[in-house]
């Protein structure tokens, strides 16, 4: 699994217990943490879990983006599988499993299972349903101390067919 990661101390404790309670066997489990310089306690974290799951690895990103974080994880993967896995998601007991299975299965190139967007924080949640739509918008309201911002977003759902334009 390659997991980008970057100032993930609140999530990070979450979505390693929901791996260990994967039914995939973790003698076949890889963590591979791409760290994107992280400055609060999310390497403590790792580095904790570290000594009792060996399985458990962690690499720098010095360039700080997802995109890097990818690459290194895939090039130091061991596995012939690689599961793309984000600490911000939550993943039911059987979802790497299901992965293999149907990758196996089906000879694809790539599998993955729904996506539920559920927020956390409060601009989480005004953003989370419009994941469920074909072309969901969402305004926000960002409150500085010092003004009060509208931004628009716009979010395509790859799951419905392509909207007409895209805006970001």
């Amino acid at each position: 699994m390659v997991i980008p990661i970057r100032n993930e101390e609140n999530y990070i404790d979450m979505f390693i217990k929901s791996v260990l309670k994967q039914d995939f066997p973790k003698e076949n489990m890889e963590l591979i943490f791409v760290d994107g310089m992280s400055d609060d306690k999310t390497l403590d974290i790792l580095k904790s879990y570290r000594r009792t799951y060996d399985f458990i690895n962690i690499y720098a990103n010095y360039n700080k983006t997802v995109q890097y974080a990818l690459n290194i994880g895939i090039k130091n993967a061991k596995g012939d599988i690689i599961v793309r896995m984000d600490v911000h998601s939550e993943y039911s007991e059987d979802y790497i499993s299901k992965c293999v299975e149907y990758l196996n299965k089906t000879g694809a190139q790539n599998v993955g299972g729904p996506m539920i967007a559920r927020g956390k924080t409060p601009i989480q949640k005004l953003i989370a349903p419009a994941y469920h739509t074909q072309v969901g918008e969402c305004i926000l309201f960002v409150y500085t101390p010092r003004n009060l911002r509208q931004t628009r977003i716009f979010l395509w759902n790859p799951f419905y067919e392509a909207p007409p334009f895209l805006h970001v």
